[in-house]
């Protein structure tokens, strides 16, 4: 594992943003655009990649193991909710529930799962599976209700029927099921699943270029990348370290905690309202900071 093996997957999201600042720049990308695009990316790109999450293979001799690493992601998702929702109390409110989505929500998926292939192997890629359920339950129930202002049972409403909800219920389908489904079928989902990451940072890309350079940087945003990128990982680690778990489980959680803000950071806020130019910005941030943090959480784990 080397410097450069992570800073390339991290160099990816930043070249697909700045071909999303291309297009906004080049008016291929308007605001009505950007709705369409984060419309498309909720109700079938992000549904088929969390569908698509779930067809793992768990047996054998991995099934305790993979239990063990399910609980420990519920927990650490528990203990991120409520550490959410005690930092940031005096920050306004649209900024306020952008950070304490970006604590819930890290991009795992599309950078955790690579990362760990490469310094762990196939045994470490499983229990990443794994460990992403929760990430993703949370994501799109607590995660979300961030986002929604309404009654508790109108919150509810929208998110049991939201789209994204209804693909966790599938995913458990697909996980639990007895049998395997048609493989032109999960083939088919995969292949749209694929498209999240380029649409996600094109929307990004967009928003980003509206934005001016010298407020990328602020205090608020300096004190949620210290969290995200370092205090949260070193403290999961060491936890897990004191609990004495096997050692590839150990390292798929830090690596995992140790990953930037997720890019649905900025697409929720641009669909429902809240600050989408400061969660651009977070995610814009903490992927950069990511590029020197990462790698040494790396290094330190082999």
């Amino acid at each position: 594992m080397t410097f450069s093996s992570v800073i390339n997957l991290q160099l990816l999201l930043f070249s697909l943003m700045l071909v999303g600042v291309y297009a906004a720049k080049r008016k291929l990308i308007d605001k009505s655009a950007q709705g369409y695009l984060t419309d498309l990316l909720l109700e079938i790109f992000l549904p088929c990649t969390i569908i698509a999450s779930f067809d793992i293979d768990v047996s054998g001799q991995l099934l305790l193991s993979s239990l063990e690493v399910l609980g420990l992601s519920f927990a650490v998702q528990f203990f991120l909710l409520g550490l959410s929702r005690l930092l940031f109390r005096k920050t306004e409110h649209g900024k306020q529930v952008v950070l304490r989505y970006g604590i819930i929500v890290s991009n795992s998926a599309f950078l955790g799962l690579p990362v760990i292939s490469m310094i762990m192997g196939p045994e470490a890629v499983i229990y990443g599976s794994i460990a992403l359920i929760p990430l993703r339950i949370f994501m799109w129930t607590s995660g979300m209700s961030l986002f929604i202002e309404s009654s508790f049972k109108d919150a509810l409403k929208k998110l049991v029927a939201h789209p994204c909800i209804i693909a966790v219920y599938i995913g458990f389908a697909v996980l639990l099921l007895p049998f395997k489904l048609p493989g032109f079928l999960m083939k088919t989902v995969g292949l749209i699943g694929n498209g999240t990451t380029v649409i996600s940072m094109f929307i990004i890309g967009s928003l980003l270029a509206e934005i001016k350079i010298k407020t990328l940087f602020s205090t608020v945003i300096a004190y949620f990348s210290l969290i995200r990128l370092v205090l949260i990982p070193l403290f999961i680690f060491a936890v897990l370290k004191l609990l004495g778990l096997n050692p590839i489980v150990i390292g798929v959680m830090v690596v995992f905690m140790a990953m930037p803000a997720g890019s649905t950071t900025a697409i929720l806020a641009a669909k429902y309202g809240a600050d989408s130019g400061f969660a651009s910005k977070i995610v814009f941030v903490t992927t950069a900071f990511s590029l020197l943090t990462v790698p040494l959480f790396c290094l330190y784990l082999l």
